[in-house]
């Protein structure tokens, strides 16, 4: 199996259709994912080949929400107000 990416991956699209997929959207979709599933940051980060944790945060904030709202449930109940 050759570690080329296919043809369809190798010249872009004539037109951006909603069927048409980038590498950067599957790369972009997998660290969304990683993050989403509690992969810690800086482990996303590297994989990613980011240079830091902290523009991996600017850029995938969005998939934290989640995450901030367990946190908060993880206080409330250490404080016994869950």
């Amino acid at each position: 199996m050759s570690a080329a990416p296919s043809k369809s991956f190798q010249q872009p699209p004539d037109t951006n259709g909603p069927n048409q997929v980038r590498i950067y959207d599957l790369r972009h979709t997998c660290i969304t994912l990683w993050i989403k599933a509690g992969v810690d940051v800086h482990v996303a980060s590297r994989l990613a080949g980011h240079a830091t944790a902290a523009f991996t945060l600017t850029v995938y904030a969005k998939a934290l929400p989640s995450q901030q709202l367990e946190a908060a449930e993880k206080i409330a109940r250490l404080f016994g107000t869950a």
